[in-house]
């Protein structure tokens, strides 16, 4: 018992305790699995981009959509006000590998329901909502850009398409469009892209695009013009009434054309090539004109009659129009002055060159051209002169004329002189045809009211009364019984004359009547309604004369020969050689 209860006792072994507890592999699992999907999720994300527009209508975060040709490329993520809380700015998230398309020059729009005159379009968008989508830049070498300013309505030909833009000059915007159709031959080539005012608002520009391969029919001497309308033309033959289409007649469009010739030898133009748009087919081809130059003529005569758009010609030719008509006072000196100012077309006068062949002087060879400047100097220089004329008798319309003439003092260098009052250069003047025959007029009585009448009729007078004295001292009564004689037949004869003053009479009322019914029939303004009451003034003044003149001969039919005072005065000394003879015997 006691061996059994001395036996030692074996020692426990200590070892080390572990202090990881393999649970927390499941959170550390889980960190690695979260940062692996944030990661990805942001390296699979593309750019941040900002588009600004006008206002945010149909737009919505998370809903809206950035699409390109259809496929989803980006998704609204936030929408707000930019500083000055006049525009919306909307950040886009984009699909990884979209970087490409935010370069610069890159347009975004909203696509929405739009009803123009042109097209509908957007009606797509009814149900699934409205999107917006993008227009990448042409050059895919250009910086790439973060930030843009989206189009308030989608462009009418993006920039991947090919063909040509040109830029058309109009006087006044008439049927055009954005999305107008642009027409060759009745088919349509190209679109209306833009409608806007020049930088000097003389002009309404047009942008338009010319599709490819039909880009290749312009030349530098095609002519365009407005296919909007009904143009209608009378001739020998009848009516002639144009229709372009019924798309133009409704929604409006532009023309051109081409002559064959200049396709095969013109050269084509290139991008963004002015060109003018006229307003039909007809002026296109009949007023070859284009850039234009002012000027400004001071008339002195009355411009009564001349109105803005009166014609401009020169030898019968319409080179320009009629500008604008001021009527100015300089108080320093007192006078008036009325500057009239008009334009000249540059491609209305073709210059010959110095062999005068006109086999190259076509309207493709712009060699044998001079610039305006020089032209308009060569032409000054020349003796070139404005004047008024009239263009109808019955309105008293005028128009403006421009001649060469000797008498014109040629004006210095540099396009003559530059008016102070207008800043345009001046172009000497010439008097109306008419007022030139009037000054005539004027001048030969100035020089019958310098003659000395009053002299002249005191020696007539004098020369009288020295007749009556030697008549007196001489024996006349053989001569005055021939005399009588004569008298008797003189008498006959005023008579007669007396008879036919009648009948003149009559004639000239018959007239002046008719020639108040004329004059009813003009317009006060007409020249020849002044020339007609003139007229009719010195037959009222004719009749009062022979009235007087008939009344004299019933009273004195000797007076025709004699004279009423004349005959007086000679039976006096008649009466006293008969009172000498009878004391005599």
């Amino acid at each position: 018992m006691n061996n059994e209860t001395n036996t030692p006792l074996p020692e426990a072994t200590r070892t080390p305790e572990n202090k990881f507890n393999h649970v927390w592999w499941i959170p550390f699992i889980a960190f690695l699995v979260a940062a692996f999907l944030v990661v990805s999720h942001f390296t699979s994300q593309g750019p941040l981009i900002t588009i600004q527009f006008d206002n945010a209508e149909g737009i919505s975060v998370e809903n809206t959509k950035l699409k390109y040709k259809s496929v989803t490329i980006g998704q609204v993520e936030k929408i707000t006000l930019d500083e000055s809380l006049d525009n919306v700015l909307v950040y886009i998230r984009l699909q990884k590998g979209s970087e490409n398309l935010i370069r610069k020059d890159s347009q975004f729009w909203i696509v929405k329901p739009r009803i123009e005159v042109t097209k509908i379009s957007g009606l797509n968008t009814l149900l699934s909502g409205a999107y917006i989508t993008i227009d990448p830049a042409k050059d895919q070498n250009q910086d790439y850009q973060y930030h843009f300013v989206g189009l308030s309505d989608p462009p009418i030909t993006t920039q991947d398409k090919p063909g040509l833009r040109l830029t058309l000059l109009a006087e006044k915007s008439t049927a055009f469009y954005p999305g107008s159709a642009v027409y060759y031959k009745g088919m349509p080539v190209g679109n209306i892209e833009r409608v806007y005012f020049s930088d000097d608002y003389l002009w309404v520009k047009v942008d338009v695009f010319i599709n490819a391969p039909h880009h290749q029919l312009i030349r530098q001497n095609s002519k365009f013009w407005s296919a909007g309308g009904i143009s209608v033309k009378t001739s020998a033959n009848g009516i002639d009434v144009a229709l372009e289409s019924i798309e133009a007649l409704v929604a409006g469009g532009i023309a051109f054309e081409t002559p064959i010739e200049l396709l095969l030898n013109d050269e084509a133009v290139t991008s963004h090539t002015e060109f003018f748009l006229y307003p039909n087919k007809t002026i296109a081809y009949e007023q070859q004109f284009g850039k234009k130059q002012l000027f400004v003529s001071y008339f002195e005569s009355n411009i009564s009659g001349l109105s803005t758009d009166a014609q401009v010609l020169m030898n019968g030719i319409t080179v320009g129009k009629v500008k604008a008509i001021q009527l100015m006072f300089d108080p320093i000196s007192g006078k008036t002055y009325t500057p009239v100012l008009y334009e000249i077309y540059e491609d209305r006068i073709t210059v010959l060159n110095s062999s005068h062949d006109t086999s190259h002087n076509t309207a493709n060879d712009t060699s044998n051209r001079t610039t305006a400047a020089s032209l308009t100097n060569q032409l000054i220089q020349s003796g070139l002169h404005a004047r008024l004329v009239t263009a109808n008798l019955l309105t008293g319309s005028k128009n403006i004329t421009l001649a060469m003439s000797d008498n014109i003092i040629p004006l210095p260098l540099q396009l003559a002189t530059v008016d102070d009052l207008t800043g345009y250069p001046i172009l000497p003047t010439q008097p109306e045809s008419l007022e030139t025959i009037t000054d005539s007029i004027a001048t030969f009585v100035d020089k019958i009211n310098q003659m000395p009448i009053n002299e002249l009729v005191t020696s007539a007078n004098q020369l009288l009364n020295n007749a009556d004295t030697t008549l007196t001292q001489l024996n006349l009564q053989p001569t005055l019984d021939a005399f009588n004689a004569l008298l008797k037949d003189g008498q006959q004869l005023s008579q007669a004359s007396h008879q036919s003053i009648q009948q003149l009479t009559k004639s000239i009322e018959t007239l002046v009547k008719q020639t108040e019914s004329v004059i009813a029939g003009y317009s006060p303004d007409a020249p020849l309604y002044h020339g007609l009451t003139d007229t009719l003034g010195e037959l009222n003044d004719t009749l009062s004369s022979l009235k007087i003149l008939s009344e004299m001969l019933t009273r004195s039919p000797d007076a025709l020969i004699f004279g009423e005072n004349r005959r007086q005065q000679s039976e006096q000394p008649q009466q006293q050689a008969t009172e000498r003879q009878h004391g005599d015997q």
